[in-house]
């Protein structure tokens, strides 16, 4: 086996309200999902991120910091959530049916 079979690509995303923060890390066979988050310097250009407080996933599926990383994942760091959607549901609601009347 040679050094390129032992490469893995991935892909690192966060996303905010209107920006997406995407980068492409080649990392080794064995690289966490955490070290590949660390190695794209994510967390350099987003320092309000705190792994350990932070969700993550692959393709939508959430995962462990620890979970190892595939060819092609792309693995997804979630913001936390400014308002409870359900919350949010039934204040849009109220809105709508005073528009109503």
């Amino acid at each position: 086996m040679n050094e390129t079979e032992n490469l893995l690509t991935v892909e690192v995303v966060y996303a905010e309200a209107g920006t997406v923060d995407s980068t492409l890390v080649t990392v080794k066979w064995g690289t966490t999902l955490g070290m590949a988050i660390d190695r794209s310097g994510l967390l350099q250009r987003q320092p309000q991120l705190h792994l350990l407080d932070t969700a993550v996933g692959v393709f939508g599926r959430i995962k462990n910091l620890e979970d190892l990383a595939n060819d092609g994942d792309r693995i997804e760091v979630y913001r936390s959530l400014t308002a409870d959607p359900k919350l949010a549901r039934r204040q849009r609601v109220r809105i709508a049916r005073r528009k109503l009347r």
